[in-house]
């Protein structure tokens, strides 16, 4: 009778400690759970809030947008009615084209800066390596001469934007973009963001500003 006891206090004891241990166990698991849920939470509300500041800054620039008169100045006005392609041009009349886009006005009346614009706006128009790296080079050095001028940062991001989509056609293999391709974009984006800090009124500034920024939003998805 004696030994009984001790077998059922013996025994009472396991499963006190089978128990116990199993709480701990529980306790711990659930623990980890709700750490994951925890840090889960705390990922999804910092991504929901990166959105809803982009989507601010994009609503702001949209709405300043509205209120901006963008009218075409007489040479995009021609370059438009112009428009350069490699159906219609080759390489060695790319001069004649641009003496094309203001037919009545001589060489000699116009505005260097014009003329150069002229010219890059024809060799991105074309496209191809030789002619995007060209514009590239000419509107870099633009921008050290000339480093209060919008007209010249918008066309330098776009230059930059052209030439990392001409990358990713020759290297389509990385979906994510070369290091390349990533260094052009940014340098596309910083030269947008000083065109519209240099100059508020300047329309396409803003546009290819709004059109990094929703390159951006879209690689964040």
């Amino acid at each position: 009778m004696k030994g009984s006891n001790v077998y059922s206090q013996d025994g009472l004891f396991s499963f006190r400690t089978f128990v116990v241990s199993g709480m701990i166990v529980i306790g711990s698991g659930v623990a980890i759970v709700m750490y994951q849920q925890y840090t889960l939470a705390q990922s999804q509300r910092q991504l929901l809030h990166d959105v809803r500041k982009l989507n601010r800054n994009l609503s702001k620039l949209e709405s300043h947008l509205k209120k901006v008169p963008v009218p075409l100045s007489s040479s995009e006005e021609e370059i438009e009615d112009i428009f350069l392609d490699a159906s219609e041009l080759e390489p060695p009349t790319l001069k004649s084209a641009v003496e094309r886009i203001s037919p009545k006005a001589g060489t000699n009346s116009r505005n260097p800066l014009e003329i150069a614009f002229a010219k890059v706006d024809a060799q991105m128009d074309e496209a191809g390596p030789e002619n995007l790296r060209a514009a590239n080079e000419t509107l870099k050095e633009l921008s050290n001469t000339h480093p209060g001028n919008a007209e010249i940062y918008w066309r330098l991001a776009r230059s930059f934007f052209l030439l990392a989509s001409e990358d990713l056609l020759v290297n389509p293999g990385n979906n994510d973009g070369s290091d390349d391709q990533k260094d052009m974009m940014k340098k596309a984006f910083e030269a947008a963001e000083v065109a519209v800090e240099t100059d508020k009124q300047c329309g396409e500034a803003f546009k290819w500003q709004c059109s990094f920024l929703n390159f951006i939003f879209k690689k964040k998805q």
